[in-house]
């Protein structure tokens, strides 16, 4: 064979393999790529009235295939702690290859201590945006309290957020 022709046949086999390469498909994102901890801002709103923004966290954890819950330890707004927010079955729905849109709702029976004592709060929230991927959340809910018979209080949570690569 002549150096003519070896040198063909490699810039042919190279060219198929940059072909081949360049045709194949990247793994498309699971649900295991996005659970974990997202640290990051948190805006609370209530009413139209937002505070300022705190350093928090977000635990993203697998429910099934398409569908992950979303907890927020200790939440607060204004001065009352109600403890864990949680929705438990938020819906995964593909956005390309490389990231979901989550959706979903939940009706939570929180209380809020003052003092020596505690009053019972019924919350509608729901995730009215969220978009997430293996390093990003972002997120926004809207939660419609009310406790004892009293005026519904619209709260709205906004949250942007990165995990760790190594997590």
């Amino acid at each position: 064979m002549s150096n003519l022709s070896v040198l063909k046949t490699l810039v042919l086999a190279s060219a198929a393999l940059i072909g081949l390469t360049s045709c194949e498909k990247d793994k498309a994102l699971t649900v295991d790529d996005v659970t974990g901890t997202y640290s990051g801002q948190m805006t609370v709103s209530v009413g139209d009235t937002p505070a300022e923004p705190t350093d928090d966290e977000i635990i993203i954890s697998k429910v099934s295939d398409n569908a992950v819950s979303l907890k927020i330890e200790d939440f607060s707004f204004m001065t009352f702690n109600v403890g864990d927010v949680t929705l438990s079955n938020c819906t995964l729905t593909p956005a390309g290859e490389d990231s979901f849109t989550l959706s979903g709702s939940e009706t939570l029976n929180l209380s809020v201590n003052l003092g020596e004592m505690s009053i019972p709060l019924t919350a509608e929230a729901n995730i009215t945006s969220g978009t997430i991927d293996a390093a990003n959340v972002n997120l926004s809910l809207s939660i419609s309290t009310s406790a004892m018979g009293a005026a519904a209080m619209e709260v709205t949570v906004t949250f942007e957020g990165t995990k760790p690569a190594a997590e």
